[in-house]
């Protein structure tokens, strides 16, 4: 029992073999990676179609029978990956009111670099 896929630009399908009846889109992404020596696959991610009804798994979750033939397709990034956000932990500093921004700003090295400093007006008079 397999599945059967090929890349948009080849011209003859490969074949995934499978245990059981069904396989995971997310199950088959892996499969395929490993065959074909994508690596990791952090910077692009797969898409998969299926041949004959042209309709798209979008979902990593759902269920593609055997003997299926899908169309893969590689695209930028992970769009289909969770995004995790890191929470402000209390210890660290807030800003509070404008004056402690402009410290923060001034204590920067490179905060004014682009502003062209001009000498005072004590220093233009002769």
């Amino acid at each position: 029992m397999a599945v059967y896929y090929k890349f948009k630009s080849a011209k003859d399908y490969d074949s995934i073999s499978i245990d059981g009846h069904f396989i995971s889109v997310a199950n088959l992404k892996e499969k395929i990676f490993e065959s074909k020596h994508l690596g990791r696959g952090t910077d692009f991610d797969l898409v998969v179609t299926n041949a004959q009804t042209n309709e798209e798994y979008l979902d990593e979750a759902m269920l593609i029978p055997k003997n299926t033939s899908v169309l893969i397709r590689r695209v930028p990034g992970r769009p289909r990956m969770t995004i995790v956000t890191e929470q402000v932990t209390e210890d660290e500093p807030k800003v509070e009111n404008n004056e402690d921004a402009q410290q923060v700003k001034s204590s920067f090295l490179g905060a004014d670099a682009s502003v062209m400093r001009y000498p005072e007006d004590s220093e233009w008079d002769e």
